[in-house]
């Protein structure tokens, strides 16, 4: 809970803009919507929280920032089961950052790529390329790097459509057209049974 809620905190002094053709670009200035109120007050960051949690609309910062945090959990724990060192191979994918097969790696299932695309800085492969493929020391199995980067593909995919389970989305487990989705589905409902977001209903 604490690093999804300080990662949006910290994305507060960045913004975020999309660019021709739909994708996006974070940029440290003015000139784009703040980071942070993509998943806080924005239409979409509502349209986007509401399906999972009818209430979003009401909610206070804090409430919505847990929300995100539980999201992120369900999707975690349906991806990798919290082993913050899962590895899954790619199939047809180069990475550009490593110029080799693409991974992802992590607690978010994220890619060195991701650095390049997202901003994710501490995800950092000049440090790891001289690292074993499953040595803790790298810096893409820390938890609140991976976790933080994980925030920033969210948001940007909120901003580009509304939405956190359309047919495109990052993760797969996430694709209301997958085999996975059903599997975040029970994740996040063992969420909801904790009890700490009865104020999403």
């Amino acid at each position: 809970d604490e690093y999804v809620a300080d990662a949006i905190d910290g994305l507060s002094k960045q913004y975020i803009r999309k660019k021709k053709g739909g994708d996006q670009e974070v940029v440290a200035s003015k000139g784009g919507e703040k980071f942070s109120d993509v998943f806080l007050t924005s239409s979409r960051g509502v349209s986007a929280g509401r399906v999972f949690c009818p209430k979003y609309r009401s909610l206070k910062a804090s409430q919505k920032k847990l929300f995100w945090s539980r999201i992120l959990a369900a999707l975690s724990y349906s991806e990798t089961m919290w082993d913050r060192k899962s590895r899954f191979r790619e199939p047809g994918m180069r990475d550009v950052e490593t110029g080799r097969q693409t991974y992802s790696e992590g607690l978010m299932q994220v890619s060195y790529a991701d650095r390049l695309y997202y901003g994710c800085e501490k995800i950092d492969w000049r440090k790891d390329k001289s690292r074993a493929a499953t040595s803790d020391a790298k810096t893409i199995f820390d938890a609140r790097a991976n976790l933080e980067c994980g925030v920033r593909i969210l948001g940007a995919q909120i901003l580009k459509v509304g939405s956190i389970t359309y047919n495109k989305s990052y993760w797969a487990d996430l694709r209301s057209n997958r085999p996975g989705h059903k599997r975040f589905k029970k994740s996040w409902a063992n969420q909801k049974k904790s009890g700490d977001i009865a104020f999403c209903f």
